[in-house]
């Protein structure tokens, strides 16, 4: 709706105020601009300082690029001509001030603001000013203020608000100024940019956006243009329209030149430009506080004009007919009454500023009867109204001169425009209020009146609604687990909290047209189809716990806590979903469990030896005796007499056991009962600490010595050369000694780089790499080795069980699959400290021991 009501306008409400009475509320329905513009009052000539008019006669050109499609603020015509509201206006100003605007055509507004911002044109006529169009643009006083208004094609009750509209699709122009506030004031709305008003209305109509979001002005243009019977507007947005001129920064002059200018051209006069082009025809009226306010208005300006119209009539006919007087005393009292029935406050001076008028809901909202107001002057009135922090000698002299310049007949002052204002009762309690002025002319005199109800609860719900939603909010974002609110009937994301943000790396705006699903890892069991499982669980039990693996924007799996309960917000079926992430505990838990298992084997190992150890050593022993007496010491005197007495010959024997394979079956015995007694020794490394005396080493040195070793062991095994592997050394010359015992300690360092070297021959790495780093943790005072090779990635699985006795990726029969199990004990149990691992796709495998400083 417009701020101002024109003068005819009013007159014209005036006149039907009763019909509205009996007229069904209805939807608005729009009149097209149009007419003539009228000729006005005559141009007056504006006062300009010197620099000003030098200023002129050095720019006596203004160049303008006004926006080619804005019906009706300003547009270009089909014959090229520069029309609208704004046209008029700038009109005005070429007349008032001497100026000469000429019009610099451009395709779309984009197009007028890049010209403006290149200086090809010194002013745009009709802009919005916002803090983005601050920096590049210098704003004259306001030209036309007009409300924004929504639009829908469903029949909704009007009154509705943006915030009614989160998670919706809005359809706005690109670079309006709705596009940029809407943006940065309601985040959650689904902005669907079009490049002009057409479009978005067309996106209404088909379905394809929710609703429009532009001023009222233009859009009443468009609808009864292109005959949208099917747009409704359902409700204002919290932004008016307020239309000035922009000026080039580095044209400030022309700043003052033009405030000027405007000033000198009368209300009437921009009433009579606006109402040539915007025009609201209203059918009937909707039950928001405005328009209450409007039809009280207009029903008692209608009653009181019929009234005075009424009571003069009756005094002429008194000269004529005495009976008449009675119909008279009848009307004032129906007036009277009209007056004392209302539910709102009613106050009504005469022109000369006297209180005529003080009802009874006055009375009662104020706390001052009538006998104490009326007779007296309304800033008096109006002063004993004020809260007594404000009172001042000063202000009462203020509060007398503007209502002494209000009631000169030539000023309107009163434009129905609604205030909000605190009183202070006479019992000294304080009220918030909202009023509403008027100035009806009745021939040469007039009179003036307001409206005014009470609106202290009103605005308290509203205070105490924002600090709930403020309270609710600091503590939606404060807690430390991610919170989702899912809309129940399409498991959309309708709010999430920072945590949730932070925690998954997205933007909330990319998450509110995300669904909790995409991101899941979606490999089973944590797809889509399991996860609406759960959903459907939620559904039926109210409730749903479960772990869930997600992933973040980066890439990193998380391990998440997934707890569902049914809840109804906003009148909304909803799902409140807490996110919780236990990737660490996790974590931890499979650390638990590996230390478990090597545990138990710790408890087996000194079983498993005394069981195993003695009739091993007895197969050994016996393997050996075999060899020496049918191998080549069959000569021996005991083997020659036994043979003889058996009747065979030695020679005989021998042929016989080379020929059956003998010697190499034994040969083979004897080496399985040596392999057999290396895994019953590392067994026994579990169970028992070595007595080997501890001493301060030099880390650093122990590597060089471990990788000197393991390289001679390598070439004498000639399944590859260890040679050939680039050995890059990343040592912390001042690293601190560790309490060790050093053969153990090389046992692990060797063991590391044998594996890894046999990965990186197995899996055919071209340039074999082993990167060997120490440094201090000071944090935990441990000194840390780490043993990274660019061998093949070492999955999840393999890292879960790397550690575990007996298992192993190589092939059969190569390795026993404890040399990472004893190296693990050796660190964790010999020596306090920790062997861990890590490998990422394409980064190879990358050890980590960690070793207790020397105390």
């Amino acid at each position: 709706m417009i701020r101002k009501i024109s003068a005819g306008l009013r007159i014209y409400l005036l006149l039907i105020a009763f019909w509205i009475l009996l007229l069904s509320c209805g939807d608005r329905d729009w009149q097209k601009p149009g007419g003539e513009m009228s000729s006005g009052e005559s141009v007056r000539s504006v006062t300009l300082t010197e620099t000003e008019i030098r200023w002129l006669e050095e720019h006596p050109v203004i160049r303008i690029a006004p926006d080619p499609d804005f019906k009706p603020i300003e547009f270009i015509d089909q014959n090229g001509v520069y029309q609208g509201v704004a046209a008029d206006m700038i009109s005005e100003l070429e007349k008032i001030i001497g100026f000469k605007i000429e019009v610099v055509p451009a395709g779309t507004w984009t197009d007028s603001v890049n010209k403006f911002k290149r200086g090809e044109v010194d002013i745009l006529g009709a802009i919005v000013k916002t803090k983005e169009r601050e920096e590049f643009s210098l704003f004259s006083d306001s030209i036309i203020s007009v409300h924004g208004g929504i639009f829908t094609s469903k029949d909704m009750d009007f009154g509705q608000t943006l915030n009614g509209f989160k998670g919706k699709r809005i359809a706005v122009v690109r670079n309006y100024a709705a596009h940029g506030l809407i943006e940065k004031e309601y985040p959650d709305i689904k902005l669907v940019i079009v490049p002009d008003i057409i479009t978005g209305l067309a996106k209404v109509t088909s379905g394809a956006v929710d609703a429009y979001v532009e001023n009222i002005a233009n859009v009443s243009c468009y609808i009864y243009e292109l005959g949208l019977s099917n747009i409704y507007l359902v409700g204002y947005t919290d932004f008016e329209y307020d239309w000035r001129i922009g000026i080039r920064k580095d044209l400030p002059e022309l700043v003052g030149i033009i405030n000027k200018g405007l000033l000198e051209i009368p209300e009437a006069r921009r009433e009579e430009l606006v109402d040539r082009w915007i025009k609201i025809k209203v059918k009937g009226f909707q039950l928001d506080l405005t328009d209450i306010m409007l039809f009280f208005i207009l029903v008692f300006a209608a009653l009181l004009l019929i009234s005075f119209f009424w009571i003069r009539s009756l005094r002429l006919a008194v000269k004529k007919q005495k009976i008449a007087e009675g119909d008279l005393i009848s009307s004032e009292e129906r007036f009277r009454s009209v007056i004392e029935q209302s539910i709102d406050g009613i106050i009504l001076i005469d022109n000369t500023g006297i209180v005529s008028h003080w009802n009874s809901a006055m009375e009662k909202m104020t706390g001052y009867t009538r006998i104490e107001i009326i007779g007296s002057s309304i800033w008096d009135a109006q002063y004993r109204l004020m809260p007594d922090s404000i009172k001042s000698e000063e202000l009462y002299g203020h509060l007398k001169a503007g209502f002494l310049a209000g009631l000169k007949p030539e000023m309107n002052l009163w434009n129905y425009k609604i205030n909000d204002q605190i009183m202070q009762r006479a019992d000294g309690q304080i009220i918030n209020v909202q009023d509403v002025s008027f100035k009806i002319k009745v021939k040469d005199d007039f009179i003036i009146g307001t409206f005014m109800r009470d609106v202290t609860e009103l605005k308290k719900a509203e205070h105490d609604r924002i600090q709930s939603e403020r309270s609710y909010r600091e503590i939606f974002n404060a807690t430390s687990d991610a919170i989702v609110i899912l809309k129940m009937a399409d498991v959309k994301i309708l709010d999430v909290n920072n945590t949730m943000v932070v925690l998954f790396e997205y933007g909330k705006h990319e998450i509110l047209n995300m669904s909790l699903e995409e991101l899941s890892v979606d490999e089973p069991p944590y797809d889509a189809p399991a996860f609406h499982n759960h959903i459907e669980d939620c559904r039926l039990n109210g409730y749903s716990s479960f772990e869930w693996k997600m992933r973040t924007k980066g890439g990193v799996t998380l391990w998440i806590e997934v707890n569902m309960k049914r809840s109804n917000i906003g009148d909304t079926d909803s799902i409140i979903t807490i996110l919780r992430d236990i990737s660490a505990r996790k974590n931890n838990q499979e650390l638990i469990i590996q230390n478990e298992k090597m545990m138990s084997v710790g408890g087996l190992a000194a079983g498993m030896a005394h069981e195993i150890n003695n009739p091993l050593a007895g197969l050994l022993q016996s393997t050996s005796v075999l060899s020496h007496r049918l191998g080549n010491e069959v000569k021996l005197e005991s083997n020659t007499k036994a043979a003889e007495e058996a009747g065979i010959s030695m020679a005989g024997l021998k042929k016989y056991l080379d020929l059956r394979e003998i010697p190499r079956m034994l040969s083979s015995i004897h080496e399985s009962g040596k392999r057999i007694t290396e895994i019953v020794n590392n067994i026994l490394s579990f169970s028992r600490k070595s007595d080997d005396r501890r001493l301060a080493f030099d880390m650093n040195n122990l590597l060089d010595k471990s990788i000197e070793l393991a390289s001679t062991d390598y070439n004498l095994k000639k399944e590859y050369d260890f040679k050939q592997i680039e050995i890059i050394k990343k040592y912390d010359e001042n690293l601190p000694e560790v309490i060790c015992e050093g053969s153990k300690i090389q046992q692990v360092l060797i063991n590391i780089l044998r594996n890894g070297a046999q990965a990186m021959h197995i899996d055919r790495v071209k340039k074999p790499v082993f990167t060997v780093q120490t440094h201090k943790d000071e944090e935990e005072n441990f000194v840390v080795i780490e043993i990274g090779n660019n061998g093949p990635h070492m999955s999840g699985d393999v890292k879960k069980r790397i550690f575990e006795p007996f298992y192993t990726t190589k092939p059969t029969g190569i390795g026993t699959g404890l040399g990472l199990s004893v190296s693990y004990f050796i660190i964790k149990e010999n020596h306090g400290g920790s062997l861990s691992v890590e490998s990422n796709p394409g980064e190879g495998v990358n050890f980590i021991i960690k070793l207790p400083c020397k105390s």
